[in-house]
């Protein structure tokens, strides 16, 4: 049985507190909010959930080789308390976690969120959506967002793989194919997203859709993925929410959105919504209409985009509007619109839209 101790922290130390970071790069200034947050609070332990398990209710969910001790990811999520771990203990060569979960725990605040992180020593933890598939489905559905995150919860994701992610309706009404955040704050760090596809908006992460959240996304990647409305990684701050999300040193690559905004859609449909992107690299995304790579407050939507240091490359949008294309589009398909947009220091090549203007 191991301690909590162990629990992987993907090189960022214990013990601090949530604070904003100013960095610079290239010579911009840029505000980051980062976790320092302990994922092991004091007095708090880490729960071991593993892809197979057994373990009788009561169980301590400890990491341990006996199957009748192991908890699953449902049972690990139902125990854990404000400011804890749930730490997956199997690694993605020896199986995935298939299924879809709520999180909802109470209590949890900015200086104690739930963290969900790979155990020390386990590589590559895989949360699975099963393309949606009730056959081999571990949990009661594979039809909604792999992970659903409950009104008020602060949830930090640590070194996850979330894949096949299939959400077709329900209560997220499709919103969301990986992660639909219903909560206050969701913070991921060094994750992947791939062939996640959402039925509405936000293929893997759908933020603030119609409520509030804030979205941070740091050292992570989007391949794949795809809504059949806005957003076809994120979607924040759309229908009428209030939103905020930063994106740093994060890649989007082969996104697709069958409305506007092939990687991410920012304050669409009459939302309010701030976001940043930093660092970030964006290539071969499309949009059926708007934004190959972002779109920024269209259909009544009132947002601020801030881009720096970025680079997009061979993104193309419908862009029914005309305008900036594949490039970062503002509004109604163009670079000036409804919402504010700046854009320092950053590369644009091989962008087309489909009345013709390139970026």
């Amino acid at each position: 049985m191991g301690s909590g101790r162990d629990v992987a922290t993907a090189g960022r130390a214990r013990g601090r507190s949530r604070a904003a970071i100013v960095m610079s790069l290239a010579g911009v200034s840029l505000a980051v909010l980062v976790s320092g947050a302990s994922a092991r609070q004091a007095g708090i332990p880490t729960l071991y959930a593993y892809a197979r398990g057994g373990a009788s209710p009561g169980s301590s969910c400890p990491r341990t080789a006996a199957l009748s001790q192991r908890c699953t990811l449902a049972e690990a999520l139902s125990r854990v308390a404000a400011g804890g771990t749930v730490a997956l203990a199997t690694p993605g060569s020896r199986g995935w976690y298939v299924g879809n979960w709520a999180v909802a725990t109470p209590g949890t605040s900015v200086s104690a969120p739930l963290t969900i992180a790979p155990a020390a020593g386990v590589s590559n933890a895989t949360l699975d959506g099963n393309d949606g598939r009730q056959t081999g489905c571990r949990t009661v559905t594979c039809a909604g967002p792999v992970l659903t995150i409950g009104s008020g919860v602060y949830l930090d994701l640590d070194g996850l793989s979330i894949q096949n992610a299939r959400d077709s309706g329900g209560a997220s009404k499709g919103n969301g194919g990986g992660v639909y955040n219903g909560g206050d704050a969701l913070e991921v760090r060094g994750s992947s997203f791939s062939s996640d596809a959402a039925n509405g908006d936000g293929g893997a992460i759908d933020n603030a859709e119609a409520g509030n959240g804030t979205l941070s996304v740091v050292g992570s990647s989007f391949s794949g993925d795809s809504a059949n409305g806005d957003g076809g990684a994120i979607d924040s701050a759309d229908n009428g929410g209030s939103g905020s999300l930063s994106v740093l040193g994060s890649t989007f690559s082969g996104d697709s959105a069958n409305r506007d905004g092939g990687a991410i859609a920012n304050a669409d449909n009459g939302g309010k919504g701030s976001a940043s992107v930093a660092s970030s690299t964006f290539s071969g995304n499309s949009a059926a209409d708007h934004g190959g790579a972002v779109e920024n407050a269209d259909s009544g939507g009132q947002g601020s985009l801030t881009v720096s240091d970025s680079t997009f490359s061979g993104n193309r949008a419908e862009d029914l509007d005309g305008g900036a294309g594949g490039t970062p589009d503002n509004g109604e398909g163009a670079i000036t619109g409804t919402g504010t947009l700046s854009v320092t220091d950053s590369t644009f090549s091989g962008n087309s839209g489909g009345d013709g203007a390139a970026g």
